[in-house]
């Protein structure tokens, strides 16, 4: 997961109804339960289901093998995450799960059609949601740190990092630092 705090001029601070967002976002975007403090969560619907998850398994419980993970119950695990997560920011925030895709060969992490907290509905960091979900950072074995980025580093080396402001990035560093 990856979160970006939002602390945005004035021009940011223009929020958007659920509605709204739900109209700007996607017409398959499920909203989750939230709580009292405004964590909303985002889940996206399945091509022709209902947004949850396929059952855990067509096989009786004990013929499932014991590492097999219900699908329904990491749903609901990263569903809390991110409220915990949003809880835990005092200003807006944006966090996002990121997805470990391959293609053609080469392994990138993707947040398109996956989770997302937004504690506030700003229109600064609902167009940045949009923006990530047409990017794609590559995360291959040996690139340089710089290479890797943010995003590229916690995800290979599993330990968490953090900034204020994603601003002190480079651009190099950090592609999407310029659609903010």
């Amino acid at each position: 997961m990856a979160a970006l705090n939002w602390t945005g001029g004035k021009e940011h601070e223009e929020q958007y109804t659920m509605a709204e967002f739900v109209e700007y976002m996607s017409s398959n975007l499920l909203i989750l339960p939230s709580n009292p403090e405004n964590h909303n969560v985002f889940w996206f619907k399945e091509a022709g289901g209902d947004g949850h998850p396929p059952p855990a398994a067509v096989l009786p419980p004990q013929a499932q093998p014991a590492m097999f993970i219900n699908q329904a119950e990491i749903r609901d695990r990263i569903k809390l995450g991110l409220q915990s997560l949003a809880w835990f920011f005092w200003e807006s925030v944006l966090i996002q799960f990121w997805e470990l895709s391959i293609s053609d060969g080469q392994r990138f992490l993707t947040t398109s059609s996956q989770p997302f907290a937004l504690k506030r509905l700003f229109k600064g960091l609902s167009w940045y949601r949009k923006q990530c979900t047409n990017h794609r950072v590559a995360v291959e074995e040996g690139a340089k740190a710089e290479e890797l980025g943010p995003l590229g580093r916690v995800f290979l080396n599993g330990q968490p990092e953090s900034s204020p402001d994603v601003r002190f990035y480079s651009i190099k560093e950090y592609p999407l630092r310029t659609t903010l």
